[in-house]
């Protein structure tokens, strides 16, 4: 015998605000196992793209800040020398 909890409403028609209710204890229909892999693919795919796109603006970045050390003369041997780079 299952519970079923229902809105307290003014809605004198209850057939279609109780459709989407579950009985207390049950769950909504999970995905298959077909349905999550392809989920799971689609996120992977989308994170290796953002990671693609993450790598090359550093490295454009990298790039763009060694030639504005060269055009400023900053000298690296003291950013090494403290540790740094």
């Amino acid at each position: 015998m299952a519970i079923i909890l229902e809105p307290k409403s003014n809605n004198t028609n209850t057939s279609t605000s109780n459709s989407n209710l579950l009985p207390l204890g049950e769950y909504p229909e999970q995905p298959t196992w077909e349905e999550a892999c392809k989920k799971l693919e689609e996120a992977i795919n989308k994170l290796n793209s953002s990671l693609d796109t993450a790598t090359k603006t550093i490295k454009k970045l990298t790039e763009e800040n060694e030639t504005l050390k060269e055009a400023l003369k900053i000298n690296t041997e003291v950013e090494e020398n403290n540790g740094h780079k």
